[in-house]
C-alpha cells in the first residue's frame, strides 16, 4: 500500500507550466485534472484564471489566447468579466 501513495504523491507533484505571449499568459494542469488551465494578471492587478475545456496542448494554447483576448476586450469596453446569477446577487445583497 506504501508503494501506491508513492505512486500517487509522484503524479501530484508533477506540474508543467508554458508560458505563452511573453510570459503574460500561463497555460498549466493541476493535479489530478486532465484539462488544461490558463491564468493571467489583470490590468487591476487582480488574476484571472478559467480552464480551457482541452486536453490537447494544441487545441488548449488556442483557447487560453482566446480567452486572454476576450477579457481584454471586455476591460476595454467596461464589461464583466464573469457574469453572476441573479440568485448569487440576491444572496450577496442579503448578507
Amino acid at each position: 500500500m506504501n508503494n501506491l501513495s508513492f505512486l500517487f504523491a509522484a503524479t501530484t507533484l508533477n506540474q508543467e507550466s508554458i508560458k505563452l505571449l511573453d510570459g503574460d499568459l500561463t497555460l498549466y494542469k493541476r493535479p489530478n485534472s486532465h484539462q488544461w488551465q490558463c491564468r493571467f494578471k489583470l490590468t487591476t492587478g487582480a488574476w484571472h484564471a478559467a480552464s480551457t475545456g482541452s486536453d490537447q496542448l494544441a487545441e488548449a494554447t488556442t483557447q487560453a489566447i482566446a480567452i486572454y483576448e476576450t477579457v481584454k476586450v471586455k476591460l476595454a469596453s467596461d464589461l464583466a468579466i464573469k457574469t453572476r446569477t441573479f440568485r448569487q446577487l440576491a444572496t450577496q445583497e442579503l448578507v
